[in-house]
């Protein structure tokens, strides 16, 4: 896979020291011999194996068995060390094995008692593929063949973005939880069930107005994106609650509810209006800023200045609209209460 746009590509690995590295040849696997079992051998053979542990005194003696210095002072010692075979017999480890020369690491992490190796990806400014993209191409076709290839190994995503994940499914629920608390309150308010589902009928087109400003700017979908959403639905209820509440306050002046919608909206228009203007212009220069540390403020931005255009519009046009069919419906059923009852009820 080739990204555009990617540099800076590390990982966690510390270099250390060349270190040997063994492999079994035909012979050696044909002997059954396990990589294991001759890994193990080398290591008794020049670090020693522990043959005995008595007290001396007050102090603990070990006594390791080891080759002696001078076969184990060359590379050539180690291609002629005799080997322990399965069948019991003996054979030089340069038969039964290849030795390689490789850089090692000075450290690993570990996670689980698992050696762990982190990637690190840096993006440059304005990159022609999102951070999203890449990562779903690699969970979805990368890590797959990477795991197929090398059955042994384990790939995952780094801590950063699993929490990332889980902090946005805990914002969108908790987000509709918020949602259903300002409907109770609004009903306990308004002694009424019907009116707080108005004042929240402009939060959808304010969360779609987010949605399609992001699509129009070619940008992913973000956590901070979700971010703007809420603020602006704060702001969008807001005017949804001065607009029907004046509305309602008015309602005993008209005689026709249509001319009092008319005013309500021309009245309230300049205070709405205002209201999105300047937490838009606030929230503008950020939309021009190009240093990296202000970059990830840019979705927040636009989901907040977005929502809260959508939104006016909403509450000055559809919250009305359906405050007046609502309204007709409850006249409807005031002058014809047995309209919907089955004949021979009373």
């Amino acid at each position: 896979m080739h990204y555009p746009g990617i540099a800076d590509i590390t990982d966690s690995r510390k270099p250390g020291k060349s270190e040997l590295r063994f492999r079994l040849k035909p012979e050696g696997e044909r002997l059954g011999l396990r990589l294991k079992d001759l890994a193990e051998q080398v290591r008794h053979a020049y670090q020693g194996e522990e043959a005995q542990r008595f007290m001396r005194g007050r102090f603990e003696v070990k006594i390791q068995v080891r080759h002696p210095r001078l076969e184990r002072e060359a590379i050539e010692d180690l291609l002629t060390m005799p080997v322990l075979l399965p069948n019991g017999g003996q054979a030089p480890l340069g038969t039964v094995a290849e030795i390689d020369f490789a850089p090692g690491f000075g450290a690993l992490k570990r996670a689980d008692r698992m050696g762990v190796v982190a990637l690190h990806v840096q993006l440059i400014d304005s990159p022609p593929i999102s951070a999203d993209k890449i990562d779903q191409d690699l969970t979805s076709q990368f890590f797959p063949a990477l795991e197929r290839q090398y059955p042994g190994i384990q790939v995952s995503r780094g801590e950063a973005a699993e929490e990332a994940d889980e902090i946005m499914d805990d914002l969108k629920r908790n987000t509709f939880i918020a949602l259903a608390i300002m409907y109770a309150l609004l009903a306990v308010a308004f002694n009424s069930y019907t009116q707080p589902l108005l004042f929240l009928l402009a939060v959808p087109v304010a969360w779609l107005g987010a949605i399609l400003i992001h699509w129009a700017a070619g940008l992913n979908f973000s956590f901070q994106s979700l971010i703007g959403m809420v603020a602006a639905s704060g702001v969008v209820v807001n005017d949804s609650v001065v607009l029907l509440h004046f509305i309602q306050r008015k309602r005993s002046e008209f005689l026709n509810l249509a001319d009092l919608i008319v005013d309500a909206c021309v009245s309230r228009f300049r205070p709405i209006l205002l209201v999105a203007l300047t937490s838009i212009a606030g929230f503008a220069p950020m939309l021009f800023e190009t240093s990296e540390q202000s970059r990830f403020l840019v979705p927040v931005t636009l989901s907040l200045a977005a929502g809260l255009s959508f939104g006016m519009i909403a509450t000055l046009i559809l919250v009305p609209t359906c405050y007046a069919v609502l309204a007709d419906i409850q006249q409807f059923f005031l002058r014809h209460p047995r309209a919907f009852l089955r004949p021979g009820k009373s």
